[in-house]
């Protein structure tokens, strides 16, 4: 099972992540001390992205990315809570984290994708041209291409308050944010989940390890009823 992950000019496959990259990666929270962006290489390195890609992205691209591998490998939605800034009571939403990065055609060989926000000092960073050469019309006729060719991250969701109706704005751009999310479990319930499917499930370590965590969840819902039902003698 393969997923498209497109960026700009980039664009590669990636495949969902299993309990075993799962566990790992909880595992490594506890214990990593360094900065996010270098731990969100190591998870991709997990996840057995190609380090000449893993290279080549962006900080934006590597949080869009782990949306993405989120997405695929446990669902579409998560669920946070946060507090109203007008009314200030608590909420609980679901925010979608598909559909991270708008990119617009281009039309222009000589345009190459660049994450900084575009302005007439930095053009040459835009092209692989030297603008120096260019005269004035071709020059303009370039820097508004650039300018439609953009790649838009879209990390800034807007949630209403159940209580007042008041938008409130979640930025999931964050590194740490991100990381915190590629698991809905704690390395404790995880391994309660363990106990659970192999006792109760007959499931082998190996076969919980294979497991998306996706499908995880449905096996254990699947024995907890199953369980209902026996000790309710049906």
């Amino acid at each position: 099972m393969k997923f498209k992950f497109k960026s700009g000019n980039k664009s590669f496959n990636i495949k969902p992540y299993n309990t075993e990259k799962e566990k790992e990666i909880l595992l490594l929270k506890d214990l990593y001390d360094e900065n996010s962006e270098n731990l969100m290489d190591i998870i991709l390195e997990i996840f057995e992205l190609p380090n000449n890609i893993i290279e080549s992205l962006t900080l934006k691209e590597k949080i869009a990315l782990l949306w993405k591998y989120r997405s695929v490998s446990i669902g579409e939605e998560i669920s946070i809570k946060y507090k109203c800034t007008s009314c200030k009571k608590p909420n609980e939403a679901q925010i979608d984290i598909t559909n991270l990065i708008t990119s617009n055609k281009v039309d222009d060989d000589r345009i190459i994708y660049c994450e900084k926000e575009l302005t007439e000092d930095n053009i040459q960073d835009f092209v692989n041209v030297d603008i120096d050469e260019l005269d004035i019309d071709d020059y303009e006729e370039l820097y508004e291409k650039i300018k439609k060719a953009s790649i838009n991250f879209n990390f800034k969701k807007t949630i209403k308050c159940a209580h007042c109706n008041n938008d409130n704005y979640i930025n999931i751009g964050n590194s740490e944010f991100v990381i915190d999310f590629l698991s809905d479990d704690s390395i404790t319930s995880l391994y309660q989940t363990y106990n659970n499917l192999i006792y109760f499930g007959k499931y082998s370590k190996i076969d919980i390890d294979s497991m998306l965590p996706f499908e995880r969840v449905i096996f254990i819902g699947l024995l907890n009823k199953t369980r209902e039902d026996i000790s309710n003698g049906k």
